[in-house]
């Protein structure tokens, strides 16, 4: 199933409220049996927001950046090599600063760095190589979303290996 951290993270507290609220309803004066049926959604409910947080919070990230390159846990496409990707820092006419991604020369992510302490990030990261390559950054350092640069990581490996 591909469903990201974020929207595992909402349905496990969709879950676990909907088990608080059905907790509550214990204390209500219903019948013996409708009690016995609401025990059973909250241990279903309980369940469920259990399953959702494991899977939000354990395991290996699906993508993990190294000293080599671009591991994806999750595929039998090879590894990315460090030597086939570049980040550029550019910046457009707001002096904002525009991360790209290329693979062996070709463009495929680019977003504008909107929020300052990203920006803050990226920039330092680019001083402390100082250059306009970025060796080893941590998907944690620039807060990306590792299934959105999976699917990028994917695609690109995809696309070299076609041609």
């Amino acid at each position: 199933m591909c469903v990201n951290k974020k929207r595992q993270i909402k349905l496990a507290l969709f879950y676990s409220v909907v088990a608080i609220a059905l907790m509550m309803s214990l204390f209500l004066n219903y019948s013996i049996m409708l009690k016995m049926v609401c025990v059973f959604l909250i241990l279903l409910m309980i369940a469920g927001a259990s399953a959702y947080w494991y899977s939000a919070f354990s395991g290996k990230p699906q993508l993990t950046l190294n000293q080599e390159g671009v591991t994806l846990h999750t595929t039998r496409l090879p590894i990315v090599y460090w030597h086939e990707i570049d980040y550029v820092g550019e910046r457009v006419s707001d002096n904002t600063p525009v991360l790209a991604i290329f693979v062996k020369d070709v463009e495929l992510y680019c977003q504008r760095i909107t929020n300052e302490k990203m920006r803050n990030n990226f920039l330092s990261l680019l001083n402390k190589h100082e250059s306009n390559r970025v060796m080893n950054i941590s998907l944690n350092d620039l807060d990306y979303d590792s299934d959105e640069l999976q699917d990028i990581f994917k695609m690109a490996v995809a696309r070299n290996l076609e041609q």
